[in-house]
Formats: structure tokens, sequence, C-alpha cells
């Protein structure tokens, strides 16, 4: 046998991990080379250049893995081989490839989070949340770490994304039991959110609250105050939060279009509407963000007769739904 340093061969050089630019590639050129000169050691060199490889190169790591699986007779290395299968497939959107790797692996160990976690969000990625939901359900048994709690998160919150609030809630709440400390307050955030579809303002601003006093820098739980308090009509409480929001997330377009709406519809401040809306479409992270904004600087600039630009960004508002018609310019309109 061959003998090994530090769960290295012998012959392997320790190569530093400065200049982390060209590590990757010195490592696996050393293992490349290591496979010409020592054949006999081709199962645990190929499982070495498997790991690397698999951060760069998906269609490489198929072809290693499929080799690995070929000689690793005693399986003394399938889980990580079935998981590198499974993500490459994934890097490739081959989905159905990736999903039968990863239900092999979890049959092999049903203890790994990986397999499971990462089999349902691909179901998750697709909106079909029914089936996300019954690969979170292997989560509930003993062999995983946290497993049951974990579980009822993520069931959480894909029945939140099926706008099925009360189930969501109960999952959320089953999780608080096993976790009551709740240390970093996003159990109590999520229930809040849940209750804010819900328009239980006075509950969910409980939850809030409950989850700033764990984070007190949890910036979603200022918007989530915000929405709260603005659906409740106080609006003076809700400008409050939306900036104690940007202070903790400078720039986040959710709430300056939200500050710019009470600017507008409240305060009668039309210009500084408009400067709180031309920011956040620098900072839009998303296109439904973008569509909403685009549709109020449409708005306001119609209340202050610029149609010219009311018509730019109405322009705008109707590509971003996938529309490249003639419109008719509506006036005025609150902002949303």
């Amino acid at each position: 046998m061959t003998a090994f340093i530090h769960g290295r061969m012998a012959y392997l050089e320790t190569i530093p991990d400065e200049p982390q630019a060209t590590y990757l590639a010195r490592e696996t050129a050393q293992l490349r080379e290591a496979l010409k000169q020592h054949p006999e050691d081709e199962l645990y060199l190929l499982q070495r250049l498997l790991i690397f490889v698999s951060l760069t190169d998906a269609e490489e790591s198929i072809l290693i893995a499929n080799k690995l699986l070929e000689i690793d007779i005693e399986k003394k290395y399938i889980e990580d081989t079935y998981i590198v299968l499974a993500r490459s497939y994934t890097d490739k959107k081959e989905t159905e490839k990736a999903m039968d790797y990863y239900r092999k692996g979890h049959e092999i160990n049903p203890s790994c989070e990986e397999f499971i976690t990462e089999w349902a969000e691909l179901y998750a990625a697709k909106f079909d949340y029914e089936n996300a939901i019954k690969i979170y359900e292997l989560l509930d048994n003993d062999k995983v770490r946290l497993g049951k709690e974990n579980s009822y998160r993520y069931r959480a919150a894909m029945h939140y994304n099926l706008k099925q609030y009360d189930t969501a809630l109960d999952f959320y709440k089953k999780a608080l039991l096993l976790n009551p400390d709740d240390t970093d307050g996003i159990l109590s955030e999520d229930i809040g959110k849940t209750l804010l579809l819900q328009k239980q303002y006075n509950e969910a601003i409980e939850w809030f609250k409950k989850a700033l006093e764990k984070n007190p820098e949890a910036a979603d739980s200022h918007f989530g105050l915000g929405l709260c308090y603005e659906g409740m009509e106080d609006h003076y409480l809700a400008m409050h939060h939306y900036t104690e929001t940007l202070k903790l997330k400078p720039g986040f377009a959710n709430a300056l279009n939200n500050i710019a709406g009470i600017a507008v519809n409240e305060e009668g401040q039309l210009k500084k509407g408009i400067e709180l809306l031309e920011k956040a479409i620098e900072t839009a992270e998303d296109k439904n963000t973008l569509t909403i904004i685009y549709m109020n600087l449409s708005r306001v600039y119609n209340k202050i007769s610029d149609y010219d630009k009311a018509d730019y960004y109405k322009t705008l508002y109707m590509k971003s739904l996938g529309f490249d018609v003639d419109f008719t310019r509506e006036e005025g309109g609150e902002l949303e």
C-alpha cells in the first residue's frame, strides 16, 4: 500500500492555496500527472481530481464521476460521486438526471441533508412546490441533524409560495416549538411575513418586533413593519421603518419605492418621489420590482404634466410586461 500523509499520497506535494487564482489549476495538474505515474492509485486520485474539477467543469466532472462508478467496486466514494453528478447535471440544466442522482444518493445515505434539500430545490425552481414539499418531508427523520425542524421550515416556505398561508403558519410554529430560542429571529420574521400577507397587521407587527429583538440588523423585519403600518394607514410609522430599512440595507429598491409612494400620495412631494424612484431603478434586483417602479414613474410624471417622460417610462413598463405595442396614456393614478 502507498503511504498517506494527512490523507494524501506521499508522492503528492502539498500545494499552497495562494495565489487562489491558480490554486485549482496547480492542484488538478499535479493530480493528472500523478494518474499517469501511479495507475495503481487510480481510484483515490480520480476521487481527489473529481472534487477539484467539480468546482469548475460540469462536463469533465461527469466523465470522471462515471469512470469512478466503474472502478469503485467497493462503493467507497459512491456518495461523493452521486452528489457531483447531481450538481453537474443541475449546472447543465438536465434536471431529470440531476434528480435521479439525488434520489440514488438519498437511498444510500438518508442522513445526508444535501441530497434532500438540493433535490427539493430543483422542484422549487420549477415552481413545483407540491413535489418539493414531498421531498422536504424526507428530512423528518432521526438520521438528519435538525431534520424535523428544517423539514417544517422548508415545507412552510413551500406552502407560503402556494399561498396556503394557514398551513405555512402551522409549520413555522411547529419549527418554532423545536427551536424556541429562535436566536437569529428568522422564524419570527417568517411568521410575521405570513401574517402580513393575511393582513393580520397587529399580529404581524408583534412577530416582526420579536425578530428585531433577536436581530436588530434584520432589515426585512423593518420593511415588514413598514408594510404593516402602511396597511393600517399609519404613514408616519411606515416611513420610519422604511427609513430604518434603508439604514441597514442601503439602496433597497422596494423601500425606496414605498417611501416615494408616501411622499407623492400623502405628502404631495412629487419631486422627492421622482428622485427616489429613479434611484430605485439603479438598485432594483428583479424584473417585478422594476415593472412597478416604471409604472409609478409614469404616473408621477403624468401628475406634473411631463408627458414625454411619462410616455418613456410607460413604454419601459409595457416592455417589462412583454409587450411592444402602442399605448394610451392614462392621467393621474396613485403610486403602487
